[in-house]
C-alpha cells in the first residue's frame, strides 16, 4: 500500500513537472511571438518613415548639452525648410516615439526633437546620477544649447520654437532669454501660472461632472476641495477624475500611448524602459516640490507670439491661456483656437495644427531676412 503511494505520488509530481514545463514552453513561445510581431511592426514602421527626398535630412545622435550627452533627432524632406524645435511635455514625455505623428509636417518643416535631462534616450545614457540637478533654469539653458547647436549644425540664422504643455515653461523662458535665436515662439497646451491652471481645472471638471450628472465625482471634488493639495494621494484623486471628463481626442491618443510607444521603430525593449523611467524621474524631481511656476512677469516678448489651443483643454484651460496671451507685449500675437480639440491638439488633430502653422508660423521665416 504505502509502494502504490509512494508510486502514485511520483507520477503526479512527474505530470505536474511536464505541465509546468508545458507552461513555460508556452509562455516563451507566446512572449517570442509577440516580440516577432513587434518586430514585424517595428520593420513596417521604419519603412514608411524613411526619409527618402535627395535633399532630406534624417539624423539622430547624442550631443554633448550642458555637461552631458543628450539626444536630437532632426528629419525633413528638404533641407532648405525651415527649422521647428519641438519640445515635449511632461515633464519626461519625449515625442520621439510618436514621430509617424508629425510625418505630414515634416513636408514643410526641418523638425527638431529634443530628449530633454532626464527624459528617454537622455536618461538612459546618463541615469538619475548622471543627469545632475533637474531644475527650470537648468532646462531652459539646455533648450538654448540645443537651439544653437541646431542653427549651427543646419546652418540657419534663425529657428521657429514650438511648445508643447510642459515644454511651453522652457520656450516661453527660452524665447525671452536668446530671442536672437529664434524668428518666433509658437506654444501649445500654454501653461501660465501652475495654481492657477490647476484650479481654473478644477473649476470646469466640477461644472462638467455636475453637468453630467455624476454625482460620484461630483462629491468626491467638493469634498477634495480645489488644488493645491498637501496630500498626494488627493492630487491624484483629482487627476483620475480630470482625465475621465478631458475631451474624447485625448482620451483615445492616451490610451494608444503604451501601444505607440511599444511599437515604435527603432525603439528597443531598453529605450521603452528608459522612457518610464525617465518620466517618474523627471515628475519627481521638477513636479514632486508642488507647483511654483508662473510665466507672467516678464511679460515682453521681442519676437512674435503665437498661442494654438485646443478650445477644450481643461489640463491647461484656455480660459487661463487667453487672459495670458492679453497681457503680454510682442511685435506681433495671434491667438488661434481649434474647437472640439483638447490639451493633445498637437497630437491628436495633428493636421489642423500644421494648418495654421504653415498658414501663421512658417512665413516668419521666410519673410525675414537672414
Amino acid at each position: 500500500m504505502l509502494q502504490r503511494k509512494r508510486r502514485l505520488r511520483s507520477r503526479i509530481s512527474k505530470i505536474a513537472g511536464i505541465m509546468a514545463l508545458g507552461a513555460a514552453c508556452l509562455l516563451v513561445m507566446l512572449a517570442l511571438g509577440g516580440l516577432s510581431y513587434r518586430g514585424y511592426r517595428q520593420y513596417d514602421a521604419a519603412k514608411s518613415l524613411a526619409v527618402r527626398s535627395p535633399k532630406g535630412i534624417e539624423e539622430s545622435r547624442f550631443v554633448m548639452i550642458g555637461g552631458i550627452e543628450q539626444w536630437i533627432q532632426m528629419r525633413g524632406q528638404d533641407s532648405e525648410n525651415p527649422v521647428l524645435l519641438i519640445l515635449h511635455g511632461g515633464p519626461g514625455a519625449s515625442y520621439v516615439p510618436l514621430t509617424s505623428i508629425f510625418l505630414p509636417w515634416e513636408k514643410y518643416f526641418t523638425l527638431v526633437q529634443w530628449d530633454q535631462r532626464g527624459t528617454g534616450r537622455t536618461y538612459g545614457r546618463n541615469g538619475a546620477r548622471g543627469s545632475g540637478s533637474l531644475t527650470l533654469d537648468r532646462m531652459v539653458d539646455d533648450g538654448i544649447e540645443v537651439a544653437a547647436y541646431v542653427r549651427e549644425r543646419l546652418k540657419k540664422p534663425r529657428i521657429l520654437l514650438f511648445g508643447t504643455s510642459w515644454g511651453t515653461l522652457l520656450g516661453t523662458n527660452m524665447a525671452q532669454r536668446r530671442p536672437d535665436l529664434f524668428y518666433c515662439y509658437v506654444g501649445s497646451g500654454q501653461l501660465v501660472d501652475i495654481t492657477e491652471d490647476e484650479i481654473a481645472g478644477y473649476n470646469i471638471l466640477v461644472r462638467k461632472a455636475s453637468e453630467a450628472g455624476d454625482e460620484t465625482a461630483t462629491s468626491v471634488l467638493k469634498l477634495l476641495g480645489p488644488p493645491p493639495y498637501r496630500r498626494p494621494a488627493d492630487q491624484d484623486t483629482e487627476r483620475e477624475w480630470l482625465l475621465r471628463y478631458v475631451v474624447t481626442s485625448d482620451k483615445a491618443f492616451l490610451a494608444s500611448m503604451p501601444s505607440r510607444i511599444m511599437l515604435a521603430p527603432n525603439y528597443s525593449l531598453r529605450d521603452i524602459f528608459d522612457y518610464g523611467a525617465g518620466t517618474g524621474f523627471s515628475i519627481d524631481s521638477l513636479l514632486a516640490k508642488g507647483p511654483s511656476t508662473d510665466l507672467r512677469s516678464p511679460e515682453k516678448f521681442v519676437i512674435p507670439v503665437i498661442i494654438i489651443q485646443g478650445a477644450d483643454d481643461i489640463v491647461t484651460p484656455t480660459s487661463v491661456a487667453k487672459d495670458y496671451f492679453a497681457s503680454i507685449d510682442a511685435p506681433k500675437k495671434e491667438f488661434l483656437e481649434l474647437p472640439s480639440a483638447g490639451h493633445f491638439a498637437f497630437l491628436t488633430v495633428p493636421d489642423k495644427v500644421l494648418s495654421e502653422l504653415v498658414a501663421h508660423v512658417r512665413p516668419f521665416s521666410l519673410a525675414t531676412p537672414n
